[in-house]
This record gives C-alpha cells, sequence and structure tokens, in this order.
C-alpha cells in the first residue's frame, strides 16, 4: 500500500505530512491504520476526494503527529508498536527532506510524549527520603513536570534524556513546604546498546536534603 510523505511547505517552513493523490483503496486502508489508535478524521487527519471520489488525499495534521505520539509513548500494546512503526517511518521520510524538517518532526513527537506528564500536575503521592540513618516519609505535590534531550552531535548515540520532576514536601508533622527536584537520565551503553538510567534528587533547603530531613525529625 501506499505510505504517508513527509513535506516542507515554502510558506513559514511548515511540516506537511501527507499521503497524496491516491486511490481510494489507499485513503482507505491508510485510515484502518489510524483510526484504532484513536486519531480521528477531522481532528487528527483529514481526507479530500477528487472527481468521483477515486482518487484522493489524507493529511496528518500536527495534532495527529502529537497524538501517534502519545499512543506510541504511553498507550496499550498493539497500539503503541503500530504508532511507535507509524512514526519510525516518518522519520525516515523526514530525514530525506532534511535536518530542518526532522527537527520540526521531532518537536511535534516531543509534544506528544510530555502530554501525559502535565497531567501529572497537582497529583500527590508517598515518597522517602533517605537522610544518614533516618528514612523521612512525606508527601509529595508534583508542581511542574519538563524534559529534554542533551544532544550529542558528534555521537548521537550518547545523546540523553532528562526528565524532571518538581515537587513540595511536606509531612503530617508540620505543613512547611520545602521544594524538591528528581531528575531522571537516561542514555544508551555504548557495548550492548541497552538503556541505562538512573535519578537524583535536589531540595532547596538550605542545608539540601538532609536539613530539611533533620526538620521533620520531631
Amino acid at each position: 500500500m501506499a505510505w504517508l510523505q513527509v513535506y516542507r511547505r515554502a510558506e513559514k517552513s511548515a511540516l506537511r505530512v501527507e499521503l497524496n493523490y491516491t486511490r481510494r483503496e489507499n485513503i482507505e486502508k491508510m485510515k484502518e491504520k489510524l483510526e484504532p489508535l484513536g486519531l480521528r478524521e477531522g481532528e487528527h487527519f483529514t481526507v479530500t476526494w477528487l472527481g468521483e471520489e477515486k482518487v484522493g488525499h489524507l493529511r496528518l495534521l500536527k495534532e495527529g503527529i502529537i497524538e501517534l505520539a502519545y499512543v506510541a509513548k504511553h498507550g496499550p500494546e498493539p497500539q503503541r508498536l503500530e504508532a511507535a512503526a507509524l512514526l519510525n517511518h516518518l522519520r525516515r521520510k523526514a530525514e530525506v527532506k532534511g535536518r530542518e524538517v526532522l527537527e520540526k518532526l521531532e518537536e511535534l513527537i516531543r509534544k506528544g510524549e510530555e502530554k501525559s506528564m502535565a497531567r501529572l500536575v497537582g497529583r500527590t503521592f508517598e515518597v522517602e527520603l533517605e537522610a544518614g540513618n533516618r528514612n523521612v516519609k512525606a508527601e509529595a505535590v508534583i508542581r511542574g513536570v519538563k524534559s529534554w534531550i542533551e544532544e550529542n552531535e558528534k555521537e548521537p548515540r550518547k545523546s540523553k534524556l532528562h526528565i524532571e520532576i518538581e515537587t513540595e514536601i511536606s509531612t503530617r508533622d508540620t505543613a512547611e513546604k520545602t521544594p524538591v527536584a528528581w531528575r531522571m537520565t537516561y542514555f544508551r551503553r555504548s557495548k550492548d546498546n541497552a538503556v541505562i538510567g538512573y535519578t537524583t534528587t535536589h531540595a532547596d533547603a538550605p542545608g539540601g536534603r538532609d536539613e530539611y530531613a533533620k526538620k521533620q525529625r520531631h
């Protein structure tokens, strides 16, 4: 079947993702791929028919790319795998068109991947902070979530993904709230391409996390 192509419009360098001027059969098959992933005609993609509707073109809107990225990152299987395969196809097409086109596509993909992160803001969860020989249980309220890629232009495989969660921490014993941030970093190990991750924390209380824990002892 025919596949989506990636273009760059001259005006405003807008990104276009289309299945262009092809038979109705190809349009219907592409719709059958997109709709089970939660993409809706008119909201995430459009279809325009020509003549007697035997030929037309399908355009994947930016909202569709964002939704595809969300499903590929956070959706259930097999939808997640199908969405990831479509995104990989778009990446390959964008690479052929040049760096600027690929960057615009990746920008939309990041927005989709971060959609569920925004939904976390305001949620509360229990955490345990280790300070010296003492563990302190506390309640954390998420105040912000952000992610970014630390690019390594010379060796792209050594690029790192950072996810930072900003919270306010308090315990039942005190109403005082202290900002604490968790930063998760992921990268690929050179020898076997395995994904490795680690987490660091930072408290804005004077003296950092240890001083914050001391405040909770009474």
